[in-house]
């Protein structure tokens, strides 16, 4: 869900993130709650951001989703598993 969050064209909501989710496949997002659940997760230990909808004129939520951005500690993660899988691809042997 990482990948899916930093591949977005702009920074994606709930909707967004399980709709990419659900057409990769590969991620194992069982249900929207999973997922939410997942997302969680990752906030608290610093992987990603959320950030709520905006409040509008009477400084009431304004109805929409929150929006989640990669964390630099995030970013990073992504990088050392890209840069494991890499090395292990170059260093298996065809049979």
């Amino acid at each position: 869900m990482l990948r899916i969050i930093r591949d977005a064209p702009e920074t994606p909501n709930v909707t967004q993130v399980y709709e990419a989710a659900v057409a990769k496949g590969e991620v194992g997002v069982h249900s929207r709650t999973h997922m939410k659940k997942l997302l969680n997760w990752m906030r608290k230990i610093n992987r990603i951001t959320s950030v709520p909808p905006k409040r509008g004129p009477s400084g009431l939520m304004v109805r929409g989703s929150f929006v989640f951005a990669l964390t630099k500690q995030g970013a990073e993660h992504i990088a050392k598993i890209d840069a494991a899988m890499e090395n292990n691809e170059l260093g298996r042997v065809k049979r």
